[in-house]
């Protein structure tokens, strides 16, 4: 980044953009703390203002090289484990290594994670919410989604689930918090057949 005193500012902007998300990060990329998940600088060149470029991780070769040591033989696995201590990587894959629909060093993006958290759990109450109306649930849903006590960290919602136009961040947080548990009370009776496909969907 350039910055206003014409000096290239090195990593902060990376750093301070998912500082909250940090944690998080790193072990989602499966990277030793306190190391950077975004590129292979080492933390004591941090906001060093010079003019070096840091390289990006190489997330997928770090995955071909902990499947290559699988096939290999003791020297392999010893050769692969110090490959990736060098880079500050732990042994067990990250979750983004192999996944072909995303960069794993885009995933810092600011928010990335949180619009995919929102996409997944839209998916997934638009699912559950069909899957009510066929067995004819959706009524009970609505009851217990009311009934919900408040708890620390958690605030109840007033209107029936079916009935929630504005999903704001505090109700998203709230349906994150207890769908599974509301999905799991909304079992009115089931036959032998019903029983089979809830307890699969659950």
């Amino acid at each position: 980044m350039l910055c206003g005193d014409g000096l290239m500012e090195q990593l902060y902007p990376g750093i301070w953009a998912s500082t909250a998300d940090y944690f998080e990060n790193i072990h989602l990329h499966s990277i030793k703390q306190p190391h950077c998940a975004l590129c292979k600088a080492l933390k004591s060149l941090f906001a060093e203002r010079n003019s070096l470029s840091w390289q990006l991780r190489e997330y997928r070769r770090y995955f071909q090289r902990i499947i290559f040591s699988t096939q290999g033989h003791e020297m392999k696995n010893r050769e692969v484990r110090q490959y990736l201590e060098d880079r500050a990587v732990r042994t067990p894959e990250g979750v983004f290594w192999n996944k072909k629909c995303i960069s794993p060093t885009t995933i810092f993006i600011p928010d990335y994670l949180h619009t995919i958290s929102l996409g997944i759990l839209n998916h997934l109450m638009h699912w559950v919410k069909f899957l009510l109306e066929q067995h004819l649930w959706m009524e009970k849903l609505n009851q217990i989604w009311t009934l919900m006590p408040p708890y620390p960290g958690f605030a109840p919602v007033n209107k029936p689930y079916s009935q929630v136009t504005h999903w704001s961040g505090i109700v998203m947080k709230a349906l994150r918090s207890m769908s599974v548990s509301v999905f799991a009370a909304t079992r009115l009776n089931p036959s032998a057949r019903q029983s089979i496909s809830f307890t699969e969907a659950l």
